[in-house]
């Protein structure tokens, strides 16, 4: 936080070097931060770490365009956990992960001052949040920039316009032909695979988007008058409780996506575009990625508006709530993927119980040690990487899948029987081809 939690005088009730209502300011002559709530001084701030900023959208994009994974289960649950685990712990350490890919935008807690990052001089809490929403916003810009580039290319094809550059053309179509246009596996210089791109980079930093935008705009009242919250000394805009609505009616537009798709099949871009938003859910459950994205709305709304206490309780039985909900339900289209989804809903909730013991009226009367509790979600957070990557290798790779599932056999003292009926169930790719 901003204000001084120690015993101090009436006129040093800030720390971080700030002032002011809130001590949402800095001090003259200091910038905020990037990366914690502390200022810094202006002599320090280095305009290159922008470039770093903008870099990171641009390899993210490279990596969704060239390896089309968005219509993937374990794709999806790894994406969910990168984005969802940073707002259930406080450990820094552990969040510089998903800030690192840019799947989540949290500002760290504490921390050595050696981690402060400044880009400019002078810059406030709103520069800085804009900066870093435009930041996550420029994967979004970068991939319809490329959709709208390749569909111009291949409209002046069919039209004959570039009928003189032969090389050209030879290699667009040679780029076209590496995959099949059916599916998210399109070729990079197809309009498919960019518009499949685009839906995949935006749910990739949805939730660092909806965080940016709920910080920009919570406003608390003070003194008769609205205040920012993270900038005391601004009063709030009069239409912030617009922009708070629209952010929390994404899910709803991503519904409207799905019928305005569905609307247009006799469109190969719409097609693609649907397997990137329903390809890993069984039938019945095709809609289940607005659910999804809902989840990470509330949990994200959870962690902006509420304070201290209140806001591990609420998130510790949010995500409760929402692990039973899968298991109950499993709207994966395989047993891999729903295993795979309850085995990292499963690690989320202990790392929000984890958090829960971590806070102030629990550790007031119990003594858990806070090195056991940073093991504890470490541990969470890298086995759910892992049971991703996994799960991936042996949808990659049927045979070394086939192994795992005799080996399992063998160990729980199993007769041979037929496939169905083996734990290689679990794991078998082409289970929902029987």
């Amino acid at each position: 936080g901003y204000c001084n939690s120690t015993t101090h005088e009436w006129r040093d009730s800030c720390v971080g070097n700030r002032m002011g209502t809130l001590c949402g300011a800095c001090k003259p002559g200091y910038s905020v931060s990037v990366t914690s709530s502390r200022c810094v001084k202006n002599d320090n701030c280095k305009p290159y770490w922008m470039f770093v900023y903008l870099a990171r959208p641009t390899i993210n994009l490279f990596f969704l365009a060239l390896v089309p994974l968005g219509a993937k289960t374990e794709w999806k649950t790894f994406t969910y956990v990168l984005q969802i685990y940073p707002i259930l712990t406080t450990n820094n350490w552990l969040r510089v992960i998903s800030s690192a890919v840019g799947a989540q935008s949290l500002q760290f807690t504490g921390g050595s001052e050696k981690m402060d990052i400044c880009t400019f001089p002078d810059m406030r809490m709103m520069h800085r949040l804009a900066f870093e929403l435009l930041s996550s916003m420029s994967l979004i810009i970068l991939a319809f920039f490329g959709f709208l580039v390749t569909l111009v290319i291949r409209t002046l094809m069919k039209r004959g316009e570039t009928r003189g550059f032969t090389e050209t053309d030879y290699l667009f179509r040679e780029i076209e032909q590496r995959g099949n246009p059916k599916s998210p596996n399109a070729g990079a210089g197809t309009p498919q695979r960019w518009c499949a791109t685009l839906i995949s980079g935006g749910l990739w930093v949805f939730s660092a988007i909806v965080t940016l935008t709920l910080q920009l705009f919570r406003c608390v009242q003070i003194g008769g008058e609205k205040r920012m919250f993270l900038e005391g000394t601004s009063k709030c805009l009069e239409w912030n409780w617009i922009v708070i609505t629209i952010i929390c009616l994404l899910p709803l537009l991503i519904q409207l996506l799905r019928m305005i798709l569905h609307s247009r099949k006799d469109s190969e871009t719409a097609r693609v575009s649907l397997l990137v938003l329903e390809a890993c859910y069984r039938e019945g459950f095709k809609w289940w990625e607005v659910v999804s994205v809902s989840r990470r709305t509330i949990l994200v709304a959870a962690y902006v508006f509420l304070d201290s206490d209140l806001q591990a309780l609420i998130l510790f039985l949010l995500c409760q709530i929402f692990l039973f909900a899968h298991s109950a339900i499993r709207p994966m289209e395989n047993e891999r993927g729903n295993t795979l989804e309850t085995f990292c809903l499963s690690a989320l909730s202990l790392v929000s119980g984890a958090e829960l013991l971590r806070s102030d009226s629990i550790l007031s009367w119990s003594n858990i040690d806070q090195t056991v509790l940073d093991i504890v979600q470490a541990c969470c957070i890298f086995s759910s990487f892992l049971g991703c990557i996994i799960c991936s290798a042996f949808g990659h790779y049927p045979k070394a899948a086939r192994v795992v599932g005799h080996l399992l056999d063998r160990l729980l003292c199993r007769k041979k029987r037929e496939s169905s009926d083996s734990p290689l169930h679990l794991w078998n790719v082409n289970e929902d081809k029987r």
